[in-house]
C-alpha cells in the first residue's frame, strides 16, 4: 500500500507550525488531569498529570504532536502541557485526527536522525528539517491516504487480536466485607536477594534483567546472562535507588539485580492475581522508607502487611485472586464495549 502513492519532500515549517514549551519549577505544579510532556521516550512522553496554573510558562497545546529536543515523538489528541524543550507540531491547513497524527509521528521518527545531548534539536532546527510525505495528483500533502493507511493497519491488528476470556467469579465480596489482619512479612513471604551484574558484565540477549527502575515493569535491560537470581512467577521488590518500595510481578523468567528482592508466597504457589493484589499494599509503605532509611532485607522481614483473612485468621488468598479477577473482567468488558461502540 505504501507504493500506491507518490511521495515528496517537504520542509517542516512549510506544512506544520512548530512551537515550544517552557520550564516551570516542579513545586508550582499541582496534581490534575492535564498530561505534562517532558523529554522521555516512555509513557507517551508523560511525566505527570497537572492542572492549569496562572503562570506565563504554563503552555498547552491540543491535538498535536510533541517532539522533544532528544527526539521523543508522540501524538496527543487532547490538551497537554509542554515542558522546556518540548516542541509542538500542528498542520497549517488542516487538523490532525488520530490516524494522521500517528502517521506523521512515524514519518518524523524515520526522517529525522535521533538527537542526543551533544546534538539537541531546537524548534528552529526542527522547523527546517525535511520530511517525506505522501502527495496527491496535485502535489499536495495527501492527508486522506495517511488516514486510510493507519485505519487499514489498525483494522488488521484488531482482527488478529483475541480478547482474553472472562474469568469465572464465585466471590463477589468487596474489600470492606472482610476482616483484615497485620502479618509480619516474614510469615507470608520467602525473600531472596538478587545478584549484582554491572553494565560491563552484561551480554545482550532476551532474558529480562530487573533493576532499580520504576519504568517498564522494572526491566532495565535484556541479557543472555544467567545466575542464581534466575526466577519467575515472583514479585520483584525494589528497595534501593529511585524506585524504593516499588514492586512488579514477573510471570516470565528473569534475573534480578542486587537492588531487587524476590518475594515468593510461603504457604501457596501464588499466581498473578494474588501477587498483583499485594502490589498496592506495598506501595503504602513507600513514604516510610527513603535513601537514609532503606527497605532492606532485615526491615522487610520485620515490616507488617495488612491482609484480608478467613475465619481461621489466615490470609484469604482465594479472595485476593477472585477480587483481582473481577478487576480484570471490568477492564476486558470496558474494552469490548469501546470496540463495539466504534
Amino acid at each position: 500500500m505504501m507504493n500506491d502513492v507518490q511521495w515528496d519532500t517537504f520542509i517542516i515549517e512549510k506544512v506544520f507550525t512548530v512551537s515550544t514549551g517552557a520550564n516551570i519549577n516542579k513545586d508550582l505544579l499541582l496534581d490534575g488531569t492535564i498530561p505534562r510532556i517532558t523529554a522521555t521516550d516512555k509513557k507517551n512522553g508523560i511525566a505527570q498529570f497537572t492542572t492549569e496554573i496562572p503562570h506565563k510558562n504554563f503552555k498547552t497545546v491540543e491535538n498535536a504532536i510533541t517532539y522533544s529536543f532528544l527526539g521523543g515523538c508522540f501524538y496527543h489528541p487532547g490538551i497537554v502541557s509542554l515542558d522546556m524543550k518540548i516542541h509542538a507540531i500542528k498542520p497549517i491547513d488542516t487538523e490532525f485526527n488520530k490516524y494522521t497524527g500517528l502517521f506523521v509521528v512515524n514519518v518524523l521518527l524515520r526522517s529525522i536522525p535521533k538527537p542526543s545531548y551533544g546534538n539537541q534539536i531546537s524548534s528552529t532546527d526542527l522547523a527546517v528539517k525535511k520530511v517525506l510525505l505522501p502527495v496527491d495528483e496535485h502535489g499536495e500533502v495527501n492527508w486522506t491516504y495517511m488516514e486510510d493507511f493507519i485505519k487499514n493497519r489498525i483494522e488488521k491488528n484488531v482482527k488478529k487480536y483475541k480478547f482474553p476470556k472472562m474469568n469465572e467469579i464465585n466471590d463477589y465480596r468487596e474489600l470492606e466485607d472482610l476482616e483484615w489482619k497485620d502479618f509480619p512479612i516474614e510469615d507470608i513471604f520467602k525473600i531472596s536477594s538478587g545478584v549484582r551484574l554491572t553494565g560491563n558484565e552484561m551480554n545482550e540477549g532476551k532474558i529480562p534483567f530487573i533493576g532499580a527502575t520504576v519504568e517498564g515493569n522494572g526491566i532495565s535491560n535484556f541479557v543472555s546472562n544467567i545466575n542464581a537470581s534466575l526466577d519467575q512467577n515472583v514479585l520483584g521488590v525494589i528497595y534501593n535507588g529511585n524506585g524504593m518500595v516499588v514492586s512488579f510481578y514477573h510471570p516470565y523468567q528473569a534475573i534480578f539485580s542486587d537492588d531487587v528482592k524476590r518475594w515468593h508466597f510461603i504457604d501457596v504457589e501464588g499466581n498473578k492475581y494474588q501477587y498483583l493484589f499485594i502490589k498496592p499494599l506495598l506501595l503504602k509503605q513507600k513514604s516510610k522508607y527513603q535513601y537514609g532509611y532503606k527497605f532492606n532485607g532485615d526491615r522487610m522481614m520485620r515490616q507488617k502487611i495488612l491482609l484480608p483473612i478467613k475465619e481461621d485468621q489466615t490470609p484469604d488468598y482465594e479472595f485476593m485472586e477472585q477480587y483481582m479477577k473481577r478487576q480484570e473482567n471490568k477492564v476486558i468488558r470496558k474494552i469490548k464495549q469501546k470496540e463495539a461502540g466504534n
